[in-house]
C-alpha cells in the first residue's frame, strides 16, 4: 500500500524486541515460564513494558502511590496462576495505570477490536503507551470467509505528530521492503495502516482496518 511511501523518507532507530522485563532462561515459577513461552508473545510484551514504565516511574518524583500499589497488584496477578487469559487481563489493567501515570494523556493504551458483517473479518489489537512515548502491542485478525489471518507483537512504535510508525527490525538494512505499520488514534478508535507485512500474514490477510476501544 503505496499511500505510507513517503514514511520511508523518515529515519527511525530500530525498535527493541518484544521481551519480558526478566531473563527467561532463569525463569523459575509457573508464571514465568507461562510469560516466556512462545504460545504467549503478547504477554512478554506486557511484562517488559511493565518493567521499563515502572521503572520510569520509580525514577521520577510525584508517582510513590501508584508505585507503591505494585505490590498489591503482583498478588492479583499472581492469583491468575499460568493462565494466560487471566494474566494478559490483569496485565493490561495494571498496564492502563501505569501508562497513564507515565503520560498518556490522550489513552490511547487499551484494546481495540474490529468486526465486518458477519464477524468473518474481525481484528483485536492492544496498545500501550511507554514512558518514552513509543507504542508497544499486539495485532490479530481474520480477513474473510477463506480465515486469512495476521498475528503480531511489535516493541517500540515511533512516535509521529498525532501518530506512531513501527518498522520491522528483522528486515535487512538493505532491504526496499519491510513490514511498516502505521498506528493513527482517533475518538476512542485506533486506524491501522500496513504495507509489505505480508509476512506476518496469511495470503490475503491483513491489518488495515479502523478498530474501535473496548474495555
Amino acid at each position: 500500500m503505496r499511500f505510507l511511501a513517503f514514511l520511508f523518507l523518515l529515519a527511525f532507530a530500530a525498535p527493541a524486541a518484544a521481551d519480558p522485563s526478566f531473563d527467561c532462561e532463569k525463569a523459575a515459577t509457573a508464571i514465568e515460564k507461562t510469560i516466556c513461552s512462545d504460545q504467549n508473545p503478547g504477554l512478554a510484551m506486557r511484562d517488559g513494558v511493565m518493567g521499563r514504565l515502572y521503572d520510569a516511574l520509580k525514577q521520577e518524583q510525584g508517582h510513590g502511590a501508584v508505585v507503591a500499589s505494585q505490590s498489591d497488584w503482583l498478588a492479583s496477578r499472581d492469583a491468575c496462576g499460568p493462565d494466560p487469559e487471566c494474566l494478559t487481563k490483569r496485565y493490561d489493567e495494571r498496564l492502563a495505570v501505569l501508562a497513564k501515570e507515565a503520560g498518556d494523556t490522550t489513552g490511547v493504551t487499551g484494546n481495540y477490536h474490529y468486526k465486518v458483517g458477519d464477524g468473518s473479518d474481525a481484528g483485536d489489537a492492544f496498545v500501550v503507551r511507554d514512558s518514552d512515548g513509543t507504542l508497544s502491542g499486539t495485532i490479530d485478525t481474520v480477513a474473510g470467509p477463506t480465515s486469512h489471518t495476521c498475528d503480531i507483537t511489535f516493541d517500540g512504535a515511533n512516535p509521529i505528530g498525532d501518530a506512531w510508525v513501527w518498522d520491522d527490525p528483522t528486515a535487512p538494512d538493505d532491504a526496499e521492503d519491510f513490514c511498516r505499520i502505521l498506528f493513527r488514534p482517533g475518538q476512542m478508535s485506533l486506524r491501522i495502516d500496513s504495507d509489505s507485512c505480508e509476512a506476518y500474514c496469511g495470503a490475503r490477510g491483513y491489518f488495515d482496518q479502523t478498530y474501535l476501544k473496548h474495555e
